[in-house]
């Protein structure tokens, strides 16, 4: 059997980090994956936490709060072929590396990515309906981002060299693959969980549209999804009454972003610490 590299980036995640542990080795044979967890700027317990799970997994601790510095230096630490980036608020269980894997090692995709499980529990309405948009954007069904999931074969993984200093990464390794390049897999899936107010998605994703022009200024060829949906919505009768939520919140994301100027003057991380919770 083949060992699988997992890189976790951490930054204070205490309380989510053993969740994600968990689901990664909770099945796993010894020495199947090699995962080294960068707790990086972290002021919590993240690193003790991922300790706990020695010698399955190796913690790296840096000073730098960067998730591109940690990605850099989880890279130089792994041992192995196909490698998984995988965020430590998410859930990706044992037989998720093991697909990811098998897709990478017998196919001819050199990036591979889960569906997203997008857990809405205990969000508002307007979250909801937000969401319903958002996971039916083409980008978000069909690519590498989104899921805090992905996965790169050696020849995908030679396509780049070091993690560049950006907030939307997986944007950027998104954009270095052709369709043809990348699968997202049916039946494999990462669990993300959503911002439960409306003002902390918002806040969430004003991160995320200011890390997408921080790489669209850098290449101006990634495509801009702003549009997407468009495509997303239009033709499906059930995600119309969710439309006006999303183009609200959407102006509201946008106006942020513009405000507070992100994209250069924001490179701390914006999330929502009640998904982080731990239940």
């Amino acid at each position: 059997m083949n060992t699988t590299s997992v890189i976790v980036p951490a930054h204070n995640e205490a309380r989510v980090i053993g969740r994600c542990l968990d689901a990664l080795l909770k099945s796993a044979s010894r020495d199947e994956f090699d995962v080294v967890v960068v707790a990086n700027g972290c002021t919590d317990d993240t690193a003790a936490v991922a300790n706990r799970y020695s010698p399955e997994v190796v913690v790296i601790e840096t000073a730098v709060a960067s998730k591109a510095h940690a990605l850099n230096l989880g890279d130089r630490k792994a041992r192995s072929y196909p490698r998984l980036y995988v965020d430590a608020d998410v859930e990706l269980t044992t037989e998720g590396v093991r697909c990811l894997t098998e897709a990478l090692d017998t196919g001819t995709a050199l990036a591979a990515a889960p569906e997203i499980q997008v857990d809405t529990s205990g969000c508002t309405r307007v979250v909801r309906s937000y969401m319903r948009i958002w996971t039916a954007l083409p980008i978000i069904r069909e690519g590498l981002v989104g899921r805090g999931v992905y996965a790169l074969s050696q020849e995908g993984r030679s396509r780049f060299g070091d993690f560049p200093d950006l907030i939307a990464d997986d944007l950027f390794v998104h954009s270095r693959f052709a369709p043809s390049e990348r699968i997202c897999l049916r039946g494999c899936q990462s669990v993300v969980r959503v911002p439960r107010t409306v003002r902390d998605l918002i806040r969430q994703k004003s991160r995320v549209q200011a890390g997408n022009q921080q790489l669209r200024q850098t290449e101006p060829t990634v495509a801009s999804t702003r549009f997407a949906w468009a495509s997303a919505a239009l033709g499906r009768p059930q995600l119309l009454p969710s439309l006006p939520v999303y183009l609200a919140i959407s102006l509201a994301i946008r106006l942020s972003v513009a405000g507070r100027r992100l994209a250069r003057r924001h490179r701390h991380w914006l999330r929502d610490e009640r998904a982080r919770s731990g239940v």
